[in-house]
């Protein structure tokens, strides 16, 4: 990219000042004229090149043709402006100014618009690399998949080392120590049965899809089971309260019975059965003693009868 500007002359003549790169170089070239389209030649021409790095170097143009003046600037490598500054004198001792400039973004390397092939073979050469050659098609037109199916580009160079680098192992063992051990506590602790689960799925999902899922059978012989350990455990708690009843002497009354509520009353005695009429009286079986616990829940009872009975007289 190339800028420039240029200020028109104070006086009547006409001088075009123009400014290219080249190589390196700073080319300057100026081309002098009067009203009537005549060469002004023999002018005086001087001025100074500002460049980026504020420096200032003074130029001064030769005439090389009629009416034609150039001056060349060396050390224009560098990225950035060039500010070019003239002065013309003429032979009449009239004076002009002319100014313009010059913009450098680039590097020349990237003004390269066409490549290098000997110095690609040479880079191919010393690499072990490979040299392709253009496929064309009908038509002329370069086949660009035919020429790259030429070359391997993934393969690997057995001269290159690949690069290797050293890397701390502790966090990944640590790291693995504790997964383990939250593994063995789990194993140790946890017994998930997995039969179940399978089950609990398989019927969710049937209830979803919206079959009706009967109770399975260990189910019922399990709640039968219980069924029956229940009623062993009550005959045994029975069985035992019976052993431990006071002993009821013959011909005594019910002494001693305890009864709740601190009252003590003598239950009514059984009456003993009259033998039939008209026959012989049948072997009369002895009466089963009755148990602890009846005696205490009819006490119980009889307490809470009596106790209804206050609350009534009490009551207005």
């Amino acid at each position: 990219q190339v800028i420039r500007w240029s200020l028109r002359p104070t006086d009547d003549r006409n001088l075009n000042l123009s400014v290219r790169r080249e190589g390196g170089q700073i080319k300057i070239v100026v081309d002098a004229l009067d009203k009537s389209g005549e060469f002004l030649n023999f002018l005086q021409i001087v001025g100074n090149v500002s460049k980026p790095d504020l420096t200032n170097q003074a130029v001064e143009l030769v005439q090389t043709a009629p009416g034609r003046y150039e001056a060349t600037v060396d050390g224009a490598e560098a990225r950035g402006n060039y500010f070019v500054n003239l002065a013309a004198l003429g032979a009449d001792k009239s004076r002009s100014v002319l100014s313009t400039g010059i913009s450098v973004p680039y590097s020349d390397e990237y003004r390269e618009l066409k490549s290098n092939p000997a110095t690609l073979e040479t880079i191919a050469s010393l690499t072990d690399g490979q040299v392709l050659s253009w496929k064309y098609r009908h038509d002329g037109e370069p086949d660009v998949p035919r020429t790259l199916d030429q070359a391997d580009v993934f393969r690997r160079d057995p001269k290159l080392k690949p690069p290797e680098s050293f890397q701390d192992l502790w966090p990944n063992l640590l790291w693995l120590a504790a997964v383990l051990f939250l593994a063995d506590v789990a194993v140790r602790r946890v017994s998930p049965d997995f039969a179940r689960m399978r089950k609990l799925v398989r019927d969710h999902w049937e209830k979803i899809r919206g079959h009706e899922v009967a109770p399975p059978v260990e189910y019922m012989e399990k709640l039968r089971s219980r069924k029956a350990e229940v009623g062993e455990q009550l005959q045994q708690q029975g069985r035992a309260a019976a052993q431990f009843e006071p002993p009821t002497l013959p011909g005594s009354s019910d002494i001693g019975e305890p009864l709740l509520g601190g009252s003590t009353s003598p239950g009514p005695r059984p009456e003993p059965k009259k033998p039939q009429s008209g026959g012989l009286a049948p072997e009369s079986k002895p009466a089963e003693p009755e148990s602890y616990t009846n005696r205490l829940l009819r006490a119980k009872k009889k307490v809470w009868e009596e106790r209804e009975k206050d609350k009534d007289k009490d009551s207005p």
